[in-house]
């Protein structure tokens, strides 16, 4: 009797560990439009911001470690807040409208095209691109908060 017991309960947190994985998974992603395949900016998920901003300066990569694609290419920049359009749950600081802030770019802020073995293609950001972007907050233990771009597009403007 107790075997039957034990077992059934390890069957059943194992079953609940898979649907919380699954669910931070899928989190983790930009929602995108299925047609379009562009970002889908109605969906506004938890610890993450529906933006436009526009780049204020590029800053220079610091890492030391060769290999990291931050070594190699810029990931970080700063960036005017233009429009917030949503901010999900679990947000501590929301970002504002005219806020300047430091993000950084998982993808980097080249164009990937011209990155070896990089399978995503975003175009590229230079100081002045205005972009569309999903962001996520990153709680950074002992330092401020950080922001993560990983899927923009970018504005063209006529």
């Amino acid at each position: 009797m107790m075997r039957k017991c034990c077992r059934r309960s390890g069957l059943k947190l194992l079953w609940c560990c898979a649907v919380v994985l699954t669910g931070l998974y899928c989190s983790c992603k930009t929602a995108r439009d299925t047609a379009t395949g562009k970002p889908n900016l109605a969906a506004v998920t938890p610890g993450t911001c529906n933006i436009e901003a526009e780049i204020i300066n590029i800053i220079p990569p610091a890492v030391t470690d060769t290999s990291s694609l931050c070594a190699r290419y810029p990931c970080r920049a700063n960036v005017k807040i233009r429009a917030v359009f949503g901010c999900g749950s679990a947000v501590s600081l929301p970002v504002n409208g005219d806020d300047i802030v430091e993000m950084k770019f998982a993808y980097s802020l080249a164009d990937t095209k011209a990155i070896p073995d990089m399978t995503v293609h975003f175009p590229g950001l230079k100081k002045g691109d205005i972009f569309i972007a999903n962001i996520r907050q990153q709680m950074v233990m002992g330092a401020q908060e950080v922001f993560v771009v990983y899927d923009y597009e970018k504005k063209v403007i006529h």
